[in-house]
């Protein structure tokens, strides 16, 4: 509890200084860039969720709710997971540069040079994977939070500098790549476990199936998540034009700022709680119930005085060539609040 309790001020506080960051930056490209450069980021979001849904193998919370190694064994359990991480890893970036040079012959060339850029995304993760894990494990979100800002502001800055030379929807493969390597480094930097120093790759404690059955289940939950969240955007992107794409992009991204900004970063540290109170049904149904309360009291004023302004803070803020996506904004903005 009281860890929980310690890692959600992290991630919170950081969170709203990663979003301020966040908020000035966006305000920026969404001058700078053109309403088309926003429809590439939709379908490149929509390609790279799609293979990314294929990371989600649930290896790291198998290492996180395990209880039955300590010392020794317990670098070695995760050096089993980062084994397969790094084989999955892999094997990911291999596929999305693939896909890439597909669309790169027969269709969009800017699309796959993004896909190309963002494919690194899966190598860079593996820098500070095992440390990563081994301290949402020991619910330790401080040095978790601090690199999730640092990867804000790095990413800001660079995206803003591309798009101020012109780069236009690279800005955005760019500056995602920028952030993450900050994000990687600064926690292997600061909690350097020297895995494969202490572990061989043939250590093991647990058969490896059992990792597979465990991530299987999440994947299929992830999985059917993943279509229902994605049918819109497929659809957006393959029927409308990369103008009517950009504002369907810049609705959905800015009415989601307040449930990005204060609910979606304690999501890594409620799963945690989950993996290691698996066996305590009462407290995780209090958590979650005071969770969704706590969250919509906070975020309600907002959401009213959002919406009611909308037609006045979208032109003064972002620019008079967004005023065609405020009663898209409004819808939005009551999805968001009512998926709280």
């Amino acid at each position: 509890m009281k860890g929980g309790a310690s890692s959600a001020k992290y991630i919170l506080l950081s969170s709203l200084f990663s979003k301020m960051v966040l908020l000035v930056s966006s305000i920026v490209l969404a001058r700078i860039l053109k309403v088309e450069d926003f429809g590439y980021l939709l379908t490149l979001n929509i390609i790279f969720s799609f293979i990314n849904l294929f990371s989600i193998s649930g290896y790291e919370f198998y290492f996180i709710q395990n209880r039955s190694h300590e010392g020794a064994d317990e670098l070695k359990l995760l050096r089993q997971v980062f084994n397969l991480r790094v084989l999955q890893s892999t094997l990911l970036f291999l596929a999305t540069n693939a896909i890439g040079l597909y669309i790169f012959i027969y269709s969009d060339k800017m699309l796959a040079v993004l896909l190309f850029i963002t494919s690194f995304l899966f190598l860079i993760g593996l820098i500070s994977k095992p440390e990563e894990t081994f301290l949402s494990k020991a619910l330790d979100y401080r040095t978790i939070s601090l690199s999730g800002f640092a990867r804000d502001l790095t990413g800001s800055i660079s995206k803003i500098a591309f798009a101020l030379l012109g780069a236009g929807p690279l800005t955005f493969s760019l500056g995602n790549v920028i952030g993450n390597l900050s994000f990687s480094s600064i926690i292997k930097f600061r909690h350097n476990l020297k895995l494969l120093q202490k572990t061989k790759v043939r250590d093991s404690v647990d058969a490896y199936s059992t990792f597979r059955k465990f991530g299987f289940h999440l994947f299929l939950n992830t999985a059917g998540g993943f279509f229902t969240k994605q049918v819109d955007k497929i659809f957006i992107a393959s029927y409308f034009s990369k103008t009517e794409q950009g504002i369907y992009q810049f609705s959905n991204n800015y009415a989601g700022y307040a449930f990005n900004a204060l609910i979606a970063p304690q999501s890594s540290m409620v799963l945690s709680l989950m993996a290691k109170n698996k066996d305590n049904q009462n407290y995780l149904l209090r958590l979650i119930k005071h969770y969704g309360i706590i969250s919509g009291l906070v975020i309600a004023p907002l959401v009213i005085w959002v919406f009611t302004m909308a037609s006045e803070i979208i032109p003064l803020v972002f620019g008079d060539k967004w005023i065609g996506a405020i009663n898209l904004f409004r819808v939005f903005i009551i999805y968001y609040f009512i998926k709280i």
